[in-house]
């Protein structure tokens, strides 16, 4: 077995160099942030947007909450009593808007792993 002295480092002498080292380019940082934060405001837009959409298509008025948990009870009842009902209340999105989905969450996470990869290096 190979006998090196290896010196140890404590894990708050890590954590103390990873502070220093962040704050030293704290502006830097931050500025990298900033559009891994403005993407995830469009994505709650968009996913707003397409809920209030799905709710108006099946006529769930979300300014009435009376109204709009009576028709979520209907909606209940309607597929409890009736499984296969479902599929007319289902979100249904276009595949061009799949697409749009699944290519902005691609490029949300190549985002967010660059910055993680830009703020560990």
């Amino acid at each position: 077995m190979n006998n090196a002295n290896y010196n140890r480092i404590s894990a708050f002498e890590v954590r103390r160099e990873a502070h220093r080292a962040f704050r030293k380019d704290i502006k830097g940082n931050i500025a990298l942030n900033i559009v891994p934060i403005l993407l995830r405001f469009l994505a709650v837009y968009f996913g707003m947007k397409i809920y209030t959409t799905w709710m108006a298509n099946i006529n769930v008025n979300l300014a009435d909450p009376e109204q709009a948990s009576r028709r979520l009870s209907e909606i209940s009842m309607s597929m409890a009593n009736d499984p296969s009902s479902a599929s007319q209340y289902m979100l249904n999105l276009t595949p061009q808007s799949n697409v749009a989905v699944y290519a902005f969450f691609f490029f949300f996470m190549m985002v967010c792993a660059g910055v993680s990869y830009a703020l560990i290096g």
